[in-house]
C-alpha cells in the first residue's frame, strides 16, 4: 500500500472522493483555499489511480490536527486508515509537533475504537459540535 502526499492539483479528486464517501467532507473550494493558505496537508492512498483513502491535517506550532480520515467503504479494515494515520504521525513529528489532536463523532464507535488502537486518548467532549447536534469526542496522541 503506497501512501502519497496530495497537493493542490488533487483538490478536485479529493472533493469528489469526499462527496462520494463522507457527508462532512470539505468542498473543492475549501480544499483549494486550505492549500492556497498552506494550512491544509493531505495524504492519500490510490488503487489504479483512483483515491481509496484520504487524510487531511494541519500543523500549528508544536501541535497538529487531523481534520478528516476517509476510506472508501470497499477498502475499510484493510489497513488503509492505519497507513494514512502513520504517514501523518511521521510528517508531524518531522515538523516537531508534540501532540496530534482529532475530533470524532460520538456515535462513530468504529472510528473511536480504531483511534484507541493508534494510542489516541479521549480528553474532552464538545456538546452539539456537528451541524446535526451530535457531540464530538476530542482525542489526542502525544509524542
Amino acid at each position: 500500500m503506497i501512501v502519497e502526499k496530495l497537493v493542490k492539483k488533487d483538490a478536485k479528486d479529493i472533493a469528489e472522493f469526499f462527496t462520494q464517501n463522507f457527508a462532512d467532507g470539505w468542498t473543492e473550494e475549501m480544499i483549494n483555499s486550505g492549500f492556497n493558505l498552506e494550512r491544509l496537508n493531505a495524504f492519500g492512498v490510490k488503487d489504479n489511480e483512483r483515491i481509496i483513502g484520504v487524510i487531511t491535517y494541519s500543523i500549528a506550532g508544536d501541535t497538529a490536527d487531523i481534520e478528516d480520515v476517509v476510506v472508501d467503504k470497499n477498502y475499510r479494515r484493510k489497513g488503509v486508515a492505519t497507513s494514512l494515520v502513520n504517514a501523518v504521525i511521521e510528517s508531524v513529528k518531522q515538523k516537531n509537533a508534540t501532540k496530534l489532536f482529532l475530533e470524532v463523532r460520538e456515535k462513530n464507535q468504529g472510528a473511536i475504537a480504531f483511534y484507541k488502537t493508534q494510542n489516541f486518548v479521549e480528553i474532552n467532549r464538545r456538546k452539539n459540535y456537528y451541524p446535526d447536534g451530535e457531540n464530538a469526542i476530542v482525542m489526542v496522541k502525544e509524542f
